[in-house]
């Protein structure tokens, strides 16, 4: 296991700060937003079988699951799927099915309809593999909704803030965190649609944010739904 993994799974370990760190985040997050817009634009089905990829403590698994839809989550943390399947238990749903795999080596149960890999964290994850694992689980015809942030604003954002904790290898394109030394990958289009050809996924919508608006290099985020053509 390399450094950057072992880092990562104590951060989001038992121990590991991710919660703590994330906790005003997630008090402040639209639960009910993020469906909303999942569900439009995946047009979710309650007939569909449905994915969450990096799921974590099953926020939005959970939330599809109390809504009727049958819906997986699959994240590499077992703590957090602890939680999820503690937090399912307290809503009185039908706890949905949580996997704990790596990303890159998914070999799941069932091949899925619809997947989402909303707010991805690509730290550690060799991304070309993770989305030829995906598509191997995925129906042919399925759809992937990959959520993740603009390069663009990653840049912009280092350009105004120069003292900030974050640094950017552009001969590698990756956000160096410059007091843990982990590394995020942040690939331009370009790369995706060609990662995306090589695992029989071809982008039908290629938005900017959660309005459905058009991708630019002022976009908050790139947010790209695939079909699997083969």
């Amino acid at each position: 296991m390399s450094n950057t993994k072992k880092r990562l799974s104590l951060y989001y370990g038992e121990k590991g700060d991710y919660l703590k760190d994330h906790e005003s985040f997630l008090k402040s997050a639209n639960i009910n937003k993020d469906i909303k817009f999942l569900v439009k634009a995946l047009n979710l089905k309650k007939t569909d079988n449905i994915l969450d990829i990096a799921c974590g403590q099953g926020r939005h698994t959970n939330t599809l699951a109390k809504k009727g839809y049958k819906v997986d989550g699959v994240d590499f943390s077992q703590h957090l799927l602890n939680i999820a399947k503690k937090n399912a238990k307290a809503q009185e749903i039908v706890i949905p099915n949580y996997y704990n795999a790596n990303i890159e080596k998914l070999n799941l149960q069932d091949k899925y309809s619809k997947a989402f890999w909303f707010f991805s964290d690509l730290a550690g994850i060799n991304i070309p593999k993770s989305i030829l694992s995906i598509s191997k689980n995925l129906k042919i015809g399925g759809s992937l909704l990959l959520d993740t942030d603009n390069f663009f604003r990653i840049l912009f954002y280092l350009q105004n803030n120069p003292k900030s904790n974050y640094k950017f290898d552009v001969k590698k394109l990756e956000l160096i965190d410059k007091k843990t030394g982990i590394r995020v990958q942040y690939p331009v289009l370009m790369m995706w649609e060609e990662w995306f050809k090589l695992a029989s996924l071809s982008i039908k919508l290629i938005i900017g944010d959660y309005n459905f608006s058009d991708y630019s290099i002022n976009s908050p985020r790139l947010i790209m739904i695939v079909k699997k053509t083969a």
